[in-house]
């Protein structure tokens, strides 16, 4: 996956999240610390934004807020990712 903003940056880590670490769901604090692992796209902007990046792509339906600041990939944005790591 090539992160170019934050958003794409998140997904990533909720990928990683999902499909190495196998959660279903993951908190914020998850998000932020697998995003920080991606040393060549994290900038500190990542953070300074995440409440607006996660408000989008949970409009974006491409996360769920299952709970306060708890997270999940709904199943067509799943299998969207399984796609294309399979790709």
């Amino acid at each position: 996956m090539n992160a170019t903003s934050a958003a794409d940056l998140v997904m990533a880590a909720a990928t990683r999240l999902v499909f190495v670490d196998g959660k279903e769901t993951f908190t914020r604090k998850d998000l932020l610390a697998e995003a920080k692992t991606a040393t060549s796209h994290y900038k500190r902007s990542v953070s300074n934004n995440l409440s607006k990046t996660l408000t989008n792509l949970v409009g974006a339906r491409r996360l769920n807020e299952t709970a306060t600041n708890t997270y999940a990939v709904p199943a067509p944005e799943l299998q969207k990712l399984e796609a294309w790591l399979r790709d």
